[in-house]
């Protein structure tokens, strides 16, 4: 059975993906690619942890996949913590923590949403990012719904906002949670945090997002 949580981020979700018109998608594809370039890359908030120790050393790596589906622009990311405060972790990049499929629809009128996704046997396909074509042999049946949408603007040329007002969220005695993203050509800023009933920052930092710069590779 569904949880709350998981029934109402379906319903939020259904009610976007309806919206969606394959005309605006095939007329605005170019804002689609330019969000999809923004994203893809190898971060790392290096920098961020050695001013403020308070933050990990994580890593995250966004790829593009399944380029030849016609319903959206559908990416890839992991992310792994390689240090946090004085603890290395050594096998980091081979255990990522987060595992997730994203799909960007146009919704029409320059606005973008990106859909949330997780894999059913996500282990399986860690380092994923390094294959010539990732995920290569898996589809959308292999996913499932992995919270709400985000909803995304473009400020100005290079740089970009994504947001999530309020969602359903369970973990460490959240009711609900938000999120806040930027995008700039060499930065990804990311900003998530848990809250309880009584409106108390349950989880996530509370003095402000992660910061990740891009990195050669």
């Amino acid at each position: 059975m569904k949880t709350r949580a998981t029934a109402a981020a379906a319903l939020t979700l259904a009610i976007i993906t309806a919206t969606v018109s394959t005309k605006a998608m095939a007329q605005d594809n170019a804002l689609l690619r330019e969000f999809a370039a923004l994203q893809a890359g190898s971060f790392t908030t290096a920098a961020q942890a050695t001013v403020s120790p308070s933050y990990a050393v994580v890593e995250a790596e966004i790829v593009r996949i399944w380029p030849d589906r016609d319903d959206g622009v559908w990416m890839y990311q992991e992310q792994a913590i390689l240090a946090a405060g004085d603890k290395i972790y050594k096998d980091g990049k081979a255990k990522p923590y987060f595992q997730r499929v994203f799909r960007l629809l146009d919704m029409g009128g320059g606005r973008l949403v990106r859909e949330n996704y997780e894999l059913k046997d996500a282990a399986q396909v860690a380092g994923a990012y390094k294959k010539k074509t990732p995920l290569d042999g898996l589809s959308p049946d292999d996913l499932i719904l992995g919270g709400c949408a985000n909803q995304l603007e473009r400020v100005a040329d290079g740089y970009w906002r994504a947001h999530i007002a309020t969602c359903p969220n369970t973990y460490r005695g959240a009711t609900h949670m938000t999120s806040l993203s930027v995008y700039t050509s060499d930065t990804l800023a990311n900003w998530d945090r848990g809250f309880d009933a009584a409106g108390n920052v349950v989880w996530g930092p509370e003095d402000g997002g992660y910061i990740f710069k891009r990195q050669s590779r």
